[in-house]
């Protein structure tokens, strides 16, 4: 059963973090292929890429993003000395009281239900 806070704190992670990071990659990568003055050391290197190996690069990037979110959920799944509370009317409590599984596992529904970007693990 589908549980409406779970799935608030799902979408406001996937929105705030994950589509964040993935929309600051797409940047840092366009930088680079650019020749942005800040990532000029780069150039050298993508000016050999063809598109479809810059396409490989970016789905790359999205899938550590994806990968270190994941990783995070499971830091907190395994350690209980480490919470993310959720304010609720009954007071402070662990959002994993809300998981019918293990938290981690959700960031693919999440991904799949509320981010702009295609999961591409």
């Amino acid at each position: 059963m589908k549980n409406p806070i779970l799935d608030v704190f799902g979408e406001l992670f996937i929105q705030f973090v994950r589509d964040l990071a993935i929309s600051n990659v797409e940047i840092r990568l366009q930088h680079i292929i650019k020749g942005h003055q800040s990532k000029i050391k780069y150039k050298a290197i993508t000016d050999k890429l063809n598109e479809e190996e810059k396409e490989l690069l970016h789905q790359l990037m999205t899938g550590v993003v994806d990968i270190a979110l994941h990783k995070v959920l499971f830091f907190f799944e395994e350690r209980d000395e480490f919470k993310i509370m959720i304010q609720t009317q009954n007071g402070l409590i662990d959002i994993k009281e809300f998981a019918s599984g293990e938290l981690q596992g959700y960031i693919f529904e999440w991904a799949e239900k509320y981010s702009k970007y295609p999961i591409e693990i």
